[in-house]
């Protein structure tokens, strides 16, 4: 189908990618495209009109705001413009596994390494932090708690097990024998309903696994876990992939301990991005959404309670997220019964890094040679010449 959508004013090509990416997270687009001050949209499948252009009055309006809620920028000169994937592949420090899936060794993990180990050593000695680790499968319940299947089905990977009958086993044994030729699982009678799916993020563990507390006091934790989610890079690139690595700073307490704790996780990070040399500013979040969602972004936009750590791809001439704040205000206190000890229910908030893409953030802007960025980077992450 197509759908005709009038503008008030032409969309820059930043703010035409963000509402054509956000409309591919809930429909199947063909095309999008500016005619005149007219958008114009070609569905695979058809939509009540009404849905479309709710959501994209919305999309228009976000997309016009980014970039104008800017609380702080780095932007170093930069001397790099290539892509460093060609050289990276070529050294064998990162390789491709499978479509949004990679390997990882030599300088590119030794970074990754160091990077998540820095991080971790902000949060146990400036924040007192409680360090954790979590399984990398939620429970459906927790899914259901979040709402997450309606909020982001389209990220959402579950897992599924063979029955535990013998002839479920047997037959099952049988129709994927390695000698037989098959590419994918068929969803079939013999796999057990859903009862677990891989973690989309990292932070929402450890709010579940307060369910019920009471008298919960003001507390800062941090983990490190791999995260997994529904989508893959357009170039076979790392700047979006279905299986990557985050350090999360959780902080749950009450209204003014959420605040400040987010306050000071903001300034941590902006000397983190000095230290990095890295061309990065952290501003309101307009990452992609599904469309059925847009009250919930609105929401969130209006009242700045997600900012994005956006890193500049010179090679692209465009910019990529490679970490969030957030401030959950009582949504987690409410969903996972946490009380405080007067009676109400917690705040909380996380702040949380991607290290993959911060990695191949620093090659995209200082080169595939680790040994010839600037003396001072070299020396802050210990690279030798």
């Amino acid at each position: 189908m197509l759908v005709r959508y009038a503008l008030r004013d032409v969309l820059s090509e930043t703010e035409l990618a963000f509402v054509r990416k956000s409309l591919e997270t809930g429909f199947t687009v063909n095309k999008i495209e500016q005619d005149s001050n007219d958008l114009v949209i070609d569905i695979s499948e058809e939509i009540d009109r009404s849905t479309i252009e709710k959501s994209l009055k919305t999309l228009v309006y976000i997309a016009s705001t980014i970039g104008k809620k800017t609380l702080f920028e780095h932007r170093p000169e930069l001397r790099i413009s290539e892509d460093p994937m060609p050289e990276l592949i070529k050294s064998g420090d990162v390789k491709q596994v499978a479509t949004g899936l990679f390997m990882f060794q030599g300088q590119f993990l030794k970074l990754l390494n160091y990077l998540n180990f820095h991080l971790r050593e902000i949060a146990l000695h400036k924040f007192d932090a409680v360090e954790q680790e979590y399984p990398v499968l939620w429970p459906i319940d927790l899914f259901k708690k979040l709402n997450y299947f309606k909020e982001f089905p389209q990220q959402a990977i579950l897992t599924t097990a063979v029955k535990n009958t013998y002839n479920d086993k047997e037959a099952f044994a049988k129709q994927y024998d390695g000698v037989n030729d098959y590419d994918v699982v068929e969803l079939n009678e013999n796999l057990d309903d859903c009862k677990y799916g891989l973690q989309p993020a990292v932070c929402n563990t450890c709010y579940y696994a307060l369910s019920g507390k009471k008298q919960h006091e003001n507390t800062v934790y941090t983990t490190y876990n791999k995260v997994f989610r529904n989508e893959s890079s357009r170039t076979d690139s790392l700047d979006r992939l279905m299986n990557f690595s985050v350090r999360d700073i959780m902080f749950v307490g009450d209204e003014v301990f959420a605040l400040a704790t987010r306050q000071r996780l903001i300034e941590e990070l902006q000397g983190f991005i000095e230290y990095l040399h890295l061309d990065c500013t952290i501003e309101s979040a307009n990452d992609y959404f599904f469309t059925n969602d847009v009250a919930r972004k609105l929401f969130q936009y209006s009242f700045d309670l997600k900012y994005e750590l956006l890193a500049n791809i010179p090679h692209t001439k465009d910019r990529i997220a490679i970490g969030s704040i957030n401030l959950h205000l009582d949504t987690f206190g409410k969903a996972f019964d946490i009380e405080l000890d007067c009676g109400r229910q917690a705040y909380s908030g996380c702040i949380g890094v991607g290290f993959e893409r911060l990695v191949y953030a620093l090659y995209c802007q200082h080169g595939s040679d680790a040994s010839k960025w600037p003396v001072s980077l070299r020396q802050n992450l210990m690279i030798e010449n």
